[in-house]
């Protein structure tokens, strides 16, 4: 359960709000998130591709609607979580909160478990955004996930020139055209 409390309880850190404010001046145009928290939505960014899903939405098991699961329900399903104390407790709060508005089916949070694929469009979206570029930034990432990991090399052969800022010299940060070890974080004022 603290890993579900700490989604709820976090905020936007100055590297978010920047790439919010970049948005909201319609220099980034967009961003390509395998993080599932959506502190880039709450940053600001005005088109966020997650790779990965996000933990604030719900997918029926059939007939794979996705709705919207606000901060406000997320909180209330945390706090009605803790106070579970055995099995029915728990099937009656998944029978309040994890039905499909639609079908009935059960709902799951709409995001990609070890072993799963990616949601295909997202991520053929993200191609077409890296190819039509004109920078592309790669912030905060150690580049070996894939098929995350392919986009810059998109951008990389329509031409686009790219930087990338990871935690650690990082395996991909040897094909950008700019490199910085810093954080992201550590990047903005």
């Amino acid at each position: 359960m603290d890993a579900l409390g700490s989604f709820t309880q976090a905020k936007p850190n100055a590297g978010h709000i920047m790439l919010g404010e970049l948005s909201s001046m319609g220099i980034l145009k967009a961003l390509v998130t395998q993080n599932i928290d959506d502190l880039e939505h709450r940053a600001g960014v005005k088109e966020v591709i997650q790779l990965h899903g996000s933990v604030y939405k719900m997918r029926c098991s059939k007939c794979e609607e996705v709705q919207d699961l606000s901060e406000q329900t997320a909180a209330e399903v945390l706090e009605k979580l803790k106070k579970c104390e055995t099995r029915k407790d728990l099937i009656e709060l998944a029978h309040e909160y994890a039905h499909c508005p639609k079908c009935g089916a059960w709902s799951r949070p709409d995001i990609v478990l070890f072993g799963e694929e990616i949601n295909k469009d997202d991520f053929y979206r993200a191609v077409e955004l890296a190819r039509a570029s004109d920078v592309m930034l790669v912030l905060g990432t150690s580049g070996v996930v894939y098929p995350a990991a392919l986009i810059p090399g998109y951008a990389r052969k329509a031409g686009q020139p790219s930087s990338k800022s990871t935690p650690r010299t990082a395996k991909s940060a040897r094909s950008a055209t700019s490199r910085s070890a810093l954080p992201a974080p550590r990047l903005c004022p």
